[in-house]
């Protein structure tokens, strides 16, 4: 596996369970601009980041789908019978 296998695994993954957590434990007293969270009373925050989360989930995918289709018309994406092992 290379480092491009990797990326979601890593960054896509740290950062769902970094907003679930986020709204979980967040509380107000910890700055002026934040709100409670799951467990300080507020469960509506952790359904708005799963909202969130679903929604990014599919806009990355379809832009993800468009820059390969956009790369695929300027170079081949797909390795010719030879480099099969």
């Amino acid at each position: 596996m290379g480092h491009t296998v990797d990326v979601f695994s890593l960054h896509g993954v740290g950062g769902i369970v970094g907003l679930i957590c986020n709204s979980l434990f967040v509380n107000s007293n910890v700055g002026i601009y934040s709100s409670d969270g799951a467990f300080s009373g507020n469960p509506v925050l952790l359904g708005k980041m799963i909202a969130v989360i679903c929604v990014l989930i599919i806009y990355i995918s379809v832009f993800t789908l468009i820059c390969l289709v956009l790369t695929d018309f300027v170079v081949c994406l797909k390795a010719s019978g030879e480099f099969h092992t």
